[in-house]
């Protein structure tokens, strides 16, 4: 439902960290923009002139319709190297259904998987895995209000399979067979999709929902239907919906990928013009798309929805507004003013919210979701602490209001300038990964917005940026307090008690303003260091050039791994790793340890405050996160060239001498504070701490945080101390940098920045690790309201080999497995959605674990266990077929294909790698793992791996249930 005008929505506001797996706030948007100039001037003056010009597509994209009235659009792209990316877009959803058809379009999605005319039955999914892709991830469907989509993803030298692609959305388009036992089984498998979807948000939406959408259309069709509905769709209901709706003029082939754009018109024309049904025709006749729109509603309304198992308090306040799809470049600027405004007040609230130390409130965002297909709303949505919904809604209405009444400052709007343009040279120079530029050509087709160059993007933006005007951001943030139409929602969980009523509520909101005066200017930004050290010479410098990888020794301990690449143009990505995790720490440290990412490098560094950080990574594309696991800590990040120095400079500064800023701090625990008062809420929290505990007894650690005692244990400075003692110690540190650097350069800055590197403290020894408990165990939980159950089943092994083969071999066991519980359970019993399985192995714990899961009804949950059982029992028993392990091995070579041609998946792996004293083919080794994976290797392995006197079993069942 969002539609999002620029390409990179600037979202910098701080998350929270259980969410965010303990982040790291550096995002700065790539390289450096030039302040506006003299040259610039002109643009201001040309504005007008350009006012009524009429946006041109983006002249890479390869558009047309055929004789029948099909679309398509074409891009050649290289990012992903060796990949087609191809999608039929119909332009038809759930708002086409009558009121005895609810469903039916996300039902005719999921029966095009179910058998065409040219792949019966399961064919088309059994040939994708036969060319090494695989369901979900490259064989996709997805049915919203206004469209269906079909997703593959194939080899792109592969004539074959792109010729086959073509010829499978050829058949979606009109071939779908829709079998009556097919409909029946897939029925099943609807009724487990909408049970999965239930719980505490669902229930809140569809309480909101009439406030929303009122009356329209849009409040009674949601796409997956009612069980009701789905039960009493009928076959011929199905097929009729079908023929009557997908015609080639309301659809579209998108395909985006390496391949010349001459060779996906061929493909395009060999499927779609030689077939009798689409043979030359003209556009088939049909009934036009009705146009849906949600009544306008003036004035202030609100809605209050409570719920026993929600974990957050959440208070949104929306205004409708016109949705204007950029036509020409004045509706362009217009909407990229709109953006701009946006993502500067997501700044700026996150800096409210770091300099207040929350204000009682934990996040703020906003956005613009359409409303319809006229309309949107701009949306500013705030979760705060328990029941203080009314000093949320003070505090949020006051802040809009100051930013009405005072604008944002010269520095606030330079630093998104920067950030904005440095984000889109980053796309001029690396290009757009392909996923991406399918998303923008399906909004293009469905919603009718022009897809402009990134030269066209860029000038308007700076026009955008150089007459954005107080005016301009007065008018659009007063909308939450002026416009026509206003909506506020109110969201809470049982547990913060009773709740206001709508006049309480839209009283609040409606109260007059209290003046909070003019935002002050953030700290002077400054380098992020005022001199480079000195020089250190590394021990040894050793070439590998059968791997094209550089060692570095230095006499800190430090080891750096260098290999230049050519995969994009301007991009460096590194990481590093060190051998030491929470697993060494008392509770009380682990706990400081564990929350000190979230702060630091974000904090700053002596000398440099958070906000001054904020403004000297402005424009510059430098990004660097931290992360401690159990048994390793970790640095990540990159840079472009021009960045390279800031990123090294960042680094240096988050070894030595971090800060911890008090706002940040202040936050963070009273998130973790309000997180942990509401735990207990969710049953799927109470599900996970019975799983923790079966699998490493009582420690503590399992279940940190979630109880309010837990965030007693934090303390600035200890944060700081824990950081430190992991990332202040260079001993067993490998840093390992890929990309399209100069040699020299880098070399450079590995010697000063890293060379330079104290060595430190290092860490204590050893206190309570985490031991995967042995033996067989059952438990369940009965939490919650909904009727439907989730099953764990998890398979383990204390003392696990920790090889490449095992390692990857259980990968290909996990697979097959999943495979077949897909079958047994999805499509041959219809009991689950989503049967998945997952194989870990620690190699620090030196345990494995093969993790099995679904979701399904309560009543046959045991019936489900018994099923996966016996395929277990049948792996364990039958060696598996050479077909199936080759299928399997080559959707993983698929993939290896993909990453090997990544910056990321270098610098990530080297680094791992080295850590575990492995060698420097990375790819190759991962290869002769799994060529050593054989049906003798993988019975073997069923039998060790899959060991029913291992077994721990888990149920989530509802309240109350037998």
């Amino acid at each position: 439902m969002q539609q999002i005008s620029n390409f990179h929505r600037l979202r910098k506001a701080l998350p929270s960290p259980l969410l965010a797996a303990f982040f790291a706030l550096l995002v700065a948007a790539c390289a450096t923009g030039p302040a506006p100039s003299g040259a610039e001037a002109p643009m201001r003056a040309q504005a007008a002139t350009l006012a009524q010009v009429a946006l041109k597509p983006d002249s890479s994209i390869d558009s047309g319709s055929l004789k029948s009235g099909l679309h398509y659009a074409f891009v050649e792209n290289k990012d992903p190297k060796d990949r087609l990316s191809l999608r039929l877009v119909v332009k038809v959803g759930s708002l086409e259904e009558g009121d005895d058809e609810r469903g039916v379009a996300h039902f005719v999605e999921h029966m095009a998987f179910k058998g065409t005319k040219s792949f019966p039955k399961d064919g088309l999914v059994q040939y994708m895995q036969s060319i090494g892709m695989r369901f979900g991830a490259d064989v996709n469907a997805q049915t919203t209000y206004d469209s269906t989509t079909y997703e593959l993803e194939v080899p792109s030298r592969d004539p074959k399979a792109v010729a086959t692609a073509f010829a499978i959305l050829r058949d979606w388009s009109d071939a779908v067979l829709f079998q009556a036992a097919d409909v029946e089984s897939e029925r099943k498998v609807i009724l487990e999709e909408e049970r999965r979807g239930r719980g505490a948000d669902d229930r809140v939406w569809k309480k909101h929902l009439p406030a929303i959408y009122g009356d329209s259309l849009y409040a009674r069709r949601d796409p997956i239907g009612t069980v009701e509905s789905i039960k009493a769709l009928t076959v011929d209901q199905i097929r009729a919906f079908y023929a009557k709706w997908y015609r080639p003029e309301l659809m579209e082939v998108v395909a985006v990928g390496d391949l010349p754009v001459s060779d996906m018109e061929k493909s395009l024309h060999l499927s779609f013009d030689v077939l009798p049904s689409f043979d030359g025709r003209a556009a088939l006749q049909g009934p036009e798309l009705p146009i849906v729109s949600v009544p306008a509603r003036p004035g202030l309304r609100s809605s209050i929805a409570t719920d026993p198992e929600l974990t957050n308090s959440l208070i949104e306040l929306t205004a409708r507004e016109p949705l204007v799809l950029a036509k020409n470049e004045a509706q362009f600027i217009a909407n990229a003013k709109e953006s701009i405004i946006l993502d500067l007040l997501d700044e700026r609230m996150a800096e409210v919210l770091r300099r207040s130390g929350g204000k009682g409130l934990s996040d703020i965002s906003f956005d613009y979701p359409d409303l319809g297909s006229d309309y949107r709303l701009v949306t500013a949505s705030a979760t705060f602490k328990g029941g203080d919904w009314l000093d949320a809604a003070n505090t949020l209405r006051d802040e809009l209001a100051r930013i009405a009444t005072y604008g944002f400052g010269k520095d606030e709007i330079e630093t998104m300038r920067k950030d904005y343009l440095a984000s889109f040279d980053e796309w001029k120079k690396n290009g757009l990964h392909s996923s991406e530029w399918v998303s923008r050509l399906d909004q293009a087709f469905v919603k009718g917005s022009v897809p402009v160059s990134i030269d066209d993007r860029i000038g308007l933006y700076k026009i955008a940026f150089q007459n954005l005007g107080a005016g301009d951001i007065s008018r659009y943030v007063g909308h939450f307090s002026d416009a026509p139409e206003r909506l506020v929602l109110l969201s809470l969980p049982d547990s913060a008690g009773a709740p206001p009523t709508t006049k309480e509520l839209e009283a609040a909101i409606a109260a007059p303003t209290k003046d909070l005066g003019p935002w002050k200017a953030a700290s002077p930004p400054s380098a992020v260091m005022s001199s480079a050290p000195a020089r250190v010479a590394p021990l040894s410098a050793t070439d590998n050039p059968q791997s094209g990888v550089t060692e570095l020794v230095y006499p800190n301990g430090i080891r750096v791994l260098l290999k230049k690449t050519s995969f994009k143009p301007d991009n460096i990505a590194f990481s590093a790793i060190a051998l030491r995790g929470l697993n060494s720490l008392s509770l009380e440290d682990c706990a400081n340890a564990e929350a000190s990412p979230a702060l630091i490098p974000a904090s700053g560094f002596a000398g440099l405050s958070a906000d001054a950080l904020k403004a000297v990574l402005a424009g510059k594309n430098a990004s660097l996160k931290a992360g401690i696991g159990q048994d390793d800590c970790r640095l990540s990040g990159g840079a472009d060239r021009a960045g390279l120095q800031t990123l090294f400079q960042l680094i240096h500064r988050t070894m030595t001498d971090p800060l911890v800023d008090p706002g940040y701090f202040k936050l963070i625990r009273d998130r973790l504070h309000d997180q942990a008062a509401t735990f207990a809420n969710s049953p799927e929290n109470l599900f996970s701490l019975q799983i923790g505990s079966a699998l490493f007894g009582d420690n503590p650690k399992v279940a940190l945080f979630s109880k309010v005692d837990d965030i007693g244990l934090l303390d600035p400075a200890r944060i700081k101390t824990q950081f430190m003692a992991f990332f202040g110690a260079t001993k067993g540190f490998t840093f390992a940098f890929s990309g399209s650097f100069d040699a020299a350069v880098m070399r450079d800055y590995c010697d000063r920045y890293l060379g330079s590197l104290p060595t430190g403290e290092g860490l204590s020894v050893s206190v309570q690790p985490l031991v995967l408990a042995p033996g067989a165990s059952n438990g369940s939980v009965k939490a919650g309201s909904e009727n439907k159950a989730e099953v764990v089943m998890i398979y383990k092994t204390p003392e696990s080999a920790t090889d490449l083969t095992t390692i990857h071999g259980l990968d290909v066991l996990s697979e097959a497995l999943k495979r077949r519980l897909r079958d047994e359970l999805r499509i041959a019993a219809g009991g689950s959605y989503d049967p998945s399985v997952e194989a870990l192995t620690d190699e620090d714990g030196r345990y494995s674990t093969i993790q099995v899961y679904f979701g399904t009804s309560p009543k046959r949950a045991d019936e489900l266990v018994r099923l996966a059982e016996a395929q277990v029992d049948r792996i364990r028993s039958e060696a598996l077929s050479q077909k199936d392990i080759d299928q399997i091995i080559l959707a993983f070579k698929r993939e290896l294909e993909v990453s090997r041609n990544t910056d990321s998946y270098w610098a990530r792996e080297l680094a791992y790698a080295s850590a575990h004293g492995r060698g420097f083919d990375v790819p190759g080794d991962e290869l002769a793992a799994l060529a050593a994976v054989t049906p003798e290797w993988l019975k073997m392995a069923a039998q060790r791996y899959l060991d029913p006197s291992q077994l721990a079993k888990f149920e989530l069942l509802p309240k109350g249930s037998p």
